[in-house]
């Protein structure tokens, strides 16, 4: 991922996860926790695509404001498709 808003950020500092996959059986198609650049804006995370299933996940976002965000949009896997 890649956060392209200006003054926005992954809210490395929240006391959630900045990027949360949610749901029954993730664990098995993103095994590893994300790595994310050290200013905020990249976030790179490992996914097996092992099943044909949608993720929900979560993205914590902050601005250099101090506003924050939280948005819940989901990961399409097709199995290599």
């Amino acid at each position: 991922w890649k956060v392209m808003s200006k003054g926005w950020c992954f809210d490395l500092l929240s006391q959630h996860q900045p990027l949360q996959i949610l749901g029954r059986g993730w664990r098995q198609q993103f095994p590893n926790p994300p790595l994310f650049t050290a200013d905020g804006k990249h976030a790179y995370l490992g996914d097996l695509n092992g099943d044909v299933k949608e993720f929900k996940y979560k993205v914590y976002l902050v601005h250099e404001s101090g506003a924050r965000l939280a948005f819940d949009p989901k990961i399409s896997n097709r199995n290599g498709a």
